[in-house]
């Protein structure tokens, strides 16, 4: 695996790593002169929730009422369109699903009861009211069609760790999903907050949405939290983090196992221990004619210590015959 200066590395374990764990996968980056990082949470940017325009949307649907009753097509249109572009506009509301529900059973209600007259119109509102909110009784001045066919969508998203889906205001799963063909509202949370909604069209039957903006970052905790051991293989799904390492504790005492990966391609796991200095192999001259020979080396100690031995010898000949001599004076002899 090339080098990078900055490499992830994923612990496959259900316990997390022990001290001694984390010593030994440092030494083994050094080695390769690897900085180790953990994979980083995605950062999403949490939508804003604002309720007061929950309560401006129920506002213009009163006063479209107000409009119906009086039998004002334009004031009921305005009104109408202003409350669907609020919603259109703020996806992530908690009750936006019922709110546009609301909308389209009063433009039923406006092309059943307001000039020009439009009974196809009436009865496509009311369909995709039902879509939104699962259906109600008529009420006074409305008058309910025929319901949505059924259908079953399948979000296609790369999941990320901590993240919740919800449609039309009910939390729903992985995989299908039942409901009815029309338009709905989809909310995706993290951290008990929105970070992404939008109003998707689902059609009868089955069908797929595609949802690439929801993929969680490469080498982010979303992207690598489907990684696992099976044997002495990592399966890693659908990373796609370029480069990685997938470690998990070793099979013999004092080591690890380790993997290199490519996006979801991981090498077999393989036990790795640090190496003791005295039982590494010394490595062969590079070029020998540009350093200098070993034997020179140990011929110019054997030199150095012969001389050594020779100058102490010497010094301590010197003090012994210096130890023997007798010490004379000449002057007078003193006969008294």
């Amino acid at each position: 695996m090339t080098t990078d200066a900055a490499t992830v590395v994923v612990w496959l374990s259900e316990a997390p790593a022990d001290a001694r764990s984390s010593a030994l996968l440092s030494s083994w980056a050094r080695e390769r002169g690897l900085t180790l990082v953990s994979p980083r949470f995605p950062a999403w940017t949490p939508l804003p929730v604002d309720l007061s325009i929950a309560a401006a949307v129920e506002d213009r649907l009163e006063s479209a009422r107000d409009a119906l009753v009086a039998g004002s097509g334009p004031d009921i249109d305005r009104a109408i369109e202003s409350a669907a572009d609020l919603l259109g506009a703020h996806p992530q509301l908690p009750n936006a699903a019922w709110l546009m529900a609301e909308v389209e059973r009063l433009r039923s209600a406006r092309w059943r009861r307001l000039a020009p007259i439009d009974t196809t119109a009436a009865d496509r509102a009311w369909t995709r009211a039902a879509a939104l909110d699962g259906g109600r009784s008529a009420g006074p001045g409305e008058q309910a069609s025929s319901g949505p066919e059924p259908a079953t969508v399948t979000l296609e998203m790369h999941a990320w760790s901590g993240e919740r889906v919800w449609l039309d205001g009910a939390p729903v799963g992985p995989g299908p999903v039942s409901c009815r063909a029309g338009p709905h509202n989809l909310v995706v949370a993290w951290q008990q907050g929105p970070v992404w909604a939008s109003w998707i069209e689902v059609p009868p039957g089955v069908s797929a949405v595609g949802l690439s903006a929801l993929d969680a970052p490469a080498c982010s905790t979303g992207d690598l939290g489907d990684a696992r051991v099976e044997g002495n293989r990592v399966l890693a799904g659908e990373a796609r983090c370029p480069r990685w390492v997938a470690a998990a504790p070793g099979t013999a005492p004092d080591s690890i196992r380790l993997a290199t990966c490519e996006a979801g391609d991981c090498s077999a796991l393989a036990d790795w221990r640090p190496v003791p200095i005295w039982a590494q192999p010394r490595p062969p001259d590079a070029d020998r004619g540009s350093h200098w020979p070993a034997w020179a080396t140990w011929s110019l100690v054997g030199t150095g210590a012969a001389v050594a031995t020779a100058v102490v010898v010497g010094l301590v000949a010197g003090q012994q015959t210096a130890a023997k001599s007798s010490q004379f004076v000449l002057g007078p002899l003193n006969t008294n």
